[in-house]
């Protein structure tokens, strides 16, 4: 069965932040830390990643699947 295929998955750009995720997850791997530091590896990670989806969510965005009334609460501090 051939899996579906987002079209954010065609933008170089989301590929290269899927690649730069999984580098900055391979190496917060092999540090070797104490607990206390735990906490700041995890940001780490997931700020690396946050990338990909930000650009998946933009490019729905883009394709109008949800509407601006959806994202206008998020656009304003």
């Amino acid at each position: 069965m051939k899996k579906a295929k987002f079209s954010f998955e065609d933008l170089e750009v989301w590929q290269k932040a899927v690649e730069f995720a999984n580098r900055v997850i391979q190496l917060a791997e092999q540090i070797q830390t104490d607990r206390k530091h735990f906490r700041l590896i995890e940001q780490l990670e997931a700020a690396s990643t946050s990338v990909a989806l930000n650009i998946a969510e933009g490019k729905i965005f883009e394709e109008g699947v949800y509407s601006i009334s959806l994202y206008c609460p998020w656009f304003s501090i």
